[in-house]
């Protein structure tokens, strides 16, 4: 996760810069770039992301996994996905945030993302499906569909 001053700053400044290619060179063996690579409108303060040494280097650890949940909208009911979010964000504990993706071309569905944290994979294998049903369930009269992934931090 990365947190830029504009898509413009990190689409043209930042990826094609000298630092960003070699550091990409040096992980070519280890990661692969997606090229559905998204950019949120919400600043990293308000997402689920390690707070502190301690939290981070459970992190680093394998100690926290997130679960990215992708919402495809309907047309027409993004209004009415947007309060039905914070409804149930504020149903839910600690460790959701979410964002809209911004810099669709036109005819794109609007798209908007979540994150949840779960400190262990294990605690995710016992309540997160359950946390992700839950709000999955509460938005699904606005959700043409969702699509759910899993990461943990990687320390470079």
């Amino acid at each position: 996760m990365g947190e830029w001053d504009s898509l413009d700053q990190h689409m043209n400044d930042f990826i094609p810069s000298a630092d960003n290619q070699a550091l990409l060179e040096s992980l070519k063996d280890y990661i692969t770039v997606d090229s559905n690579l998204e950019h949120l409108d919400v600043p990293n303060a308000e997402l689920p992301l390690p707070r502190g040494a301690e939290e981070l280097e459970r992190a680093r650890r394998g100690e926290q996994v997130w679960s990215i949940t992708h919402y495809t909208i309907k047309a027409g009911k993004r209004e009415a996905f947007e309060v039905q979010f914070r409804e149930m964000k504020e149903k839910l504990e600690d460790g959701v945030g979410g964002g809209w993706c911004v810099g669709k071309k036109e005819g794109e569905d609007d798209v908007f993302v979540t994150l949840f944290a779960w400190r262990t994979i294990a605690e995710y294998e016992l309540f997160g499906k359950g946390k992700e049903r839950e709000a999955s369930a509460y938005t699904s009269e606005c959700v043409k569909r969702n699509d759910v992934k899993h990461v943990r931090l990687l320390d470079i």
